[in-house]
């Protein structure tokens, strides 16, 4: 029987509230800088959907027996996880502060040994491996996204 998880998912949108806060408006510069060009435009507009899809994956996985939405919010957690890497490695290699390393570090860190765990015990070996995965996999599609140039959106 699946334990309900109440509102624990919406840490996971909170947390990534606070993240997109910290890394506006540096973070387009900083990423043309490192990467390909990252217009505040693109930042915004891509975003935008993410903000809204972890909204949604938040409540729906916050309802009773949701569980192919916490499925999903385990996916976002993790994609979460391979952020602070991003950012960490990031920083290191171009010995600067990239912009959202501190939230990465202070909320993402401890939301994502905390809440894994217990999302992995709900939705099972199988589900909790494919959502991890799935979620690592994203972050780095989202990742490799900073090397292409969009000046003009």
């Amino acid at each position: 029987m699946e334990r309900p998880v109440g509102r624990l998912p919406w840490l996971v949108f909170i947390a990534l509230v606070l993240h997109v806060l910290e890394e506006w408006p540096e973070f387009p510069e900083w990423a043309t800088r490192h990467f390909g060009t990252t217009s505040p435009r693109f930042y915004v507009l891509s975003h935008i959907p993410i903000l809204g899809l972890v909204a949604w994956a938040a409540y729906r996985a916050s309802k009773p027996g949701a569980s192919s939405s916490l499925w999903f919010i385990t996916v976002i957690l993790s994609a979460l996880g391979g952020n602070v890497v991003f950012h960490v490695v990031s920083s290191v290699e171009f010995g600067e502060l990239s912009p959202g390393l501190l939230t990465a570090l202070i909320l993402y860190v401890p939301l994502v040994a905390a809440l894994l765990p217990r999302f992995a015990a709900i939705l099972g070996r199988r589900r909790s491996v494919t959502a991890v995965a799935t979620g690592l996999v994203a972050s780095a599609l989202i990742t490799a996204t900073l090397g292409f140039d969009m000046p003009g959106l």
